[in-house]
């Protein structure tokens, strides 16, 4: 499902690096890195990167609306009757999986539809993100 808080361009104010700051259509490729080379942009008031968890933790910058708490038992009551408990602490060093998705996405307009090759995991949130953007319905989109 398409989050509507999700910014599909930034609104003046950059969240992160790498986040789309608008969109080049062009007839060709020659045209659309042209146009590319025109684009100038400034930043400015630039924060220290977030680049580990634990740089995370420190700024207290964390994604509190999309964590759920899921409890399923009486985790107290299976820790009090447990004969051991082991207290410690772990972490992982690399998120491996921020890799599977390079969001890369081609789209070839037709006459009725759009076909879309999306390199994602979740493709009916894909093809409702590109329809809201074109105004059109969704199943005018093969994704």
């Amino acid at each position: 499902m398409f989050n509507n808080k999700e910014k599909i361009f930034c609104d003046g104010n950059v969240d992160y690096a790498g986040q789309a700051v608008g969109l080049i259509i062009a007839n060709t490729q020659r045209l659309a890195d042209e146009a590319a080379e025109k684009v100038k942009i400034t930043y400015t008031d630039c924060m220290t990167p977030i680049i580990s968890i634990q740089d995370a933790i420190e700024a207290s910058s964390f994604f509190s609306e999309q964590i759920v708490d899921q409890v399923f038992g009486d985790p107290d009551e299976a820790m009090a009757l447990s004969a051991h408990v082991i207290n410690g602490e772990i972490s992982l060093g690399a998120q491996h999986h921020i890799h599977m998705e390079t969001h890369t996405c081609l789209c070839i307009p037709g006459e009725e539809e759009m076909e879309v090759y999306a390199a994602t995991q979740n493709i009916n949130g894909t093809q409702v993100a590109i329809a809201k953007v074109l105004n059109l319905p969704a199943k005018r989109l093969v994704c």
